[in-house]
């Protein structure tokens, strides 16, 4: 009777099981959204084919970030606004090949992010308004050749030191890089024909500008955040502006006495003294002698003047 009890209580338990899964499935379906570690990703359409957007992010998340390239079998296409706002203890973020833009204020005051990357064979068109603006830590960033528009103060107050704007990109945009106090060089493409008020206030350390086009091209540009100061040159890009290609696979030689240490241990040649052994604890005179063969009198050590 108690066996016919157990079979029927682990029935029952069976069958409420199997009636829940399908409405956990049906609600994520619905809702659109899956989350993955500490970053939210949304579908964009409930078709197979619907992109989709990383939505938001848990602003305790730190260190290194990797955006998906696929979730579910769909591609991420986007990173929203504010996706990453105010991270404050984000670290680094590699973005894939995929996305196509990023949102406004998607990466704005994340205060510690000192590296960008972006996959070989970027398809990235937009940057957003305020997208990496008070990311005061980042240094440099390779903007993809892809890129053809860049919102105001995308770079506001970050810690570039020098930068490369793709080629195709129209317009430098107001307060592009107001703020940005270690600035000190920038390539401009041919294809901008101008540049908005303020776009390199505040940037004290400007002292070189590269312009890819003809000197007459620099003077028909217009706009009220001209620089000041005159091309350094004209022509090709001094600043490579495309991502950084993929090392993988490379191979490196190097001679056999490249480094003198191989994490063994080298037994010296010299293992005995007037026929004697040398002994732990027991100090020895040396006699040096110059390439000539003449001893030095006063040689002077480079490195420890005792061994055990």
């Amino acid at each position: 009777m108690a066996t016919k009890r157990m079979m029927t209580r682990l029935l029952a338990a069976a069958l409420v099981a199997l009636a829940l899964v399908p409405a956990v499935a049906a609600t994520a379906l619905a809702d659109g959204v899956v989350t993955i570690g500490k970053v939210q990703y949304t579908l964009n359409d409930m078709d197979v084919g619907g992109g989709v957007t990383v939505s938001w992010c848990d602003p305790a998340i730190s260190g290194d970030v990797a955006i998906l390239e696929t979730v579910q079998g769909r591609t991420v296409t986007a990173i929203g606004e504010r996706a990453f706002y105010h991270c404050s203890d984000l670290g680094s973020v590699e973005i894939p090949a995929s996305v196509t833009s990023i949102g406004m204020s998607a990466f704005e005051d994340c205060t510690s992010l000192s590296s960008v990357g972006f996959a070989r064979g970027s398809k990235l068109e937009t940057i957003g308004v305020w997208a990496f603006g008070d990311c005061p830590k980042l240094g440099s960033i390779a903007i993809p050749a892809s890129v053809r528009e860049i919102g105001q103060y995308a770079f506001k107050g970050t810690g570039l030191k020098d930068v490369a704007l793709p080629e195709g990109l129209e317009e430098i945009n107001v307060c592009l890089f107001q703020n940005c106090a270690g600035l000190t060089r920038v390539y401009i493409p041919s294809s901008v024909t101008a540049i908005g008020g303020f776009a390199f206030s505040g940037c004290g350390k400007l002292s070189t500008i590269d312009f890819g086009g003809s000197e007459s091209q620099w003077r028909a540009i217009s706009g009220h955040g001209k620089p000041d100061i005159e091309p350094a040159s004209f022509g090709a890009p001094d600043i490579a502006s495309s991502a950084p290609a993929s090392i993988e696979g490379a191979k490196v030689a190097l001679s056999a006495t490249s480094f003198t240490y191989n994490g063994k241990v080298r037994k010296p040649a010299v293992r005995t003294v007037g026929g004697k052994a040398l002994a732990a604890g027991t100090d020895y005179k040396v006699r040096i002698r110059d390439g000539a063969g003449k001893a030095v009198k006063s040689p002077k050590a480079a490195g420890p003047t005792r061994w055990s």
